[in-house]
């Protein structure tokens, strides 16, 4: 592409489809487009979702559904759990997954780590929320 915000990486073979395709994304449909939302205009939410990597259903399973008013927290991909556990998880903390676009809507943006640093951090830190991490 022309424009490319995926810096070269140093000191290892970082995997930039995965790690910058959202920035590319959010700055091509969301930037360039005039579509990002006025600060005073967003949700004033915590708004994160994500999949159930690396310890996140322990860390975020006591914010899911604990108050609408102000969060709006849940997984959105249920991975390396089976069982009963699953179904629960499925039932108790699953909300459809957001567009960039929809997430752009929230003042407040959560970045937690999964198997490695947060994927959305990029796009999120570019974006006009506040990043929470």
């Amino acid at each position: 592409s022309a424009l490319s915000l995926a810096p070269q990486p140093i000191v290892w073979l970082l995997n930039k489809g995965r790690h910058y395709k959202d920035l590319e994304d959010y700055h091509r449909n969301i930037v360039k487009k005039g579509k990002e939302v006025p600060w005073s205009e967003k949700l004033s939410k915590v708004f994160w979702r994500g999949a159930t990597t690396r310890g996140r259903l322990d860390y975020l399973a006591q914010w899911i559904n604990y108050d609408d008013n102000h969060t709006d927290i849940a997984f959105s991909k249920v991975v390396r759990i089976a069982g009963f556990k699953r179904e629960y998880v499925k039932k108790q903390y699953f909300r459809e997954k957001q567009s960039l676009l929809e997430m752009n809507r929230y003042k407040y943006l959560l970045s937690i780590e999964g198997n490695d640093v947060a994927t959305g951090l990029k796009w999120m830190l570019y974006s006009n929320s506040v990043v929470f991490m």
